[in-house]
């Protein structure tokens, strides 16, 4: 079993430090394109999910790396509303500007290529789900 105390003292000081950056920076994302904006607006260390690292493709997808250990410490509830939390106004802001294929691959912060297959949770078309190794970690 993980150290919950010790997790939640390290998202506290995310949240602290986050909300300090966000004191300082007054312009939202500027781009033209509707998916560099959702990329550019994603926010990092801070709750419900602490998403570690991003990255993008001209195809619309987006591998957001999380911490596993962390992630995996909340009930499974918790795990799909914190990826809610990102996937879904992500989501509907493309939607409203047209783009109708973005997926978001949530998966663990690792130093390799993330693939599909090592998902802790999926979302396309309008619909998040928790993978089996989502659920079951």
């Amino acid at each position: 079993m993980g150290d919950r105390g010790g997790v939640a003292r390290a998202e506290r000081e995310l949240d602290r430090l986050a909300e300090a950056e966000q004191e300082i920076e007054t312009d939202s994302p500027g781009s033209e394109d509707p998916y560099m904006r959702v990329v550019l607006g994603l926010g990092f260390k801070q709750a419900p999910l602490y998403v570690q690292q991003s990255i993008s493709s001209s195809d619309h997808r987006l591998f957001v790396r999380v911490n596993e250990d962390a992630f995996c410490l909340m009930g499974v509830d918790e795990r799909w509303d914190a990826a809610a939390a990102v996937y879904g106004p992500a989501d509907e802001q493309l939607r409203r500007d047209g783009v109708r294929d973005f997926e978001f691959i949530l998966v663990p912060l690792t130093d390799t290529d993330p693939t599909e297959d090592e998902a802790l949770a999926l979302g396309r078309n309008g619909r998040l789900r928790l993978t089996a190794k989502g659920r079951d970690c």
